[in-house]
């Protein structure tokens, strides 16, 4: 019901987590990897004169990724609605999540390779991205793939974003679950 992020822009580290989350979802919540893809992508570190996502748009926009699992069926979705700071320098943001995720038993805690990301441009205000991924859950032989596609729309004023750089790579590693 809280999502909270914590980040060091040094070094563009972010932390997330949910607090008050019902028991008999807690455990299963570990397969939901994206979670905490928009604000890496918000606060990464940008290399040869980039811009990170904040600095793209201000901590305003609408983030979607549609999380599916082929070996299960299952899918999820991720809205995020972010609305900017707020007058103690919080990022304010809706969060929504349905659908479903593959079961872990209580107790198991999941294993994320690292990873890369690639958001290309596909408009103005708009970049999206598709990636595969799995992750395995420890003390068992079971590894779930999933596939994550994504979409960032924000209000980009005419000539922000250099053509040039139409494609942006996301680096994931030491992911702890």
């Amino acid at each position: 019901q809280d999502i909270h992020c914590y980040i060091v822009i040094e070094d563009g580290r972010t932390y997330t987590a949910i607090s008050r989350i019902p028991d008999h979802l807690g455990w299963d919540m570990q397969g939901l990897v994206p979670l905490g893809t928009v604000i890496s992508w918000l606060f990464a570190v940008p290399e040869n004169g980039a811009k990170n996502g904040f600095g793209l748009t201000g901590g305003v926009l609408n983030y979607t990724a549609e999380v599916y699992y082929p070996d299960t069926g299952e899918k999820a979705s991720l809205e995020f609605q972010f609305k900017g700071m707020d007058v103690f320098d919080y990022l304010k943001a809706d969060v929504k999540i349905t659908g479903s995720v593959p079961m872990i038993p209580q107790g198991a805690k999941i294993k994320v390779e690292d990873n890369f990301q690639e958001f290309s441009r596909a408009g103005p205000g708009f970049i999206s991205a598709r990636s595969d991924n799995k992750f395995s859950v420890e003390g068992t032989d079971k590894v779930v793939p999933f596939t994550v596609e994504q979409s960032i729309h924000w209000n980009e004023c005419s000539g922000e974003m250099d053509e040039t750089r139409g494609t942006m790579r996301l680096s994931s590693s030491r992911n702890f679950i």
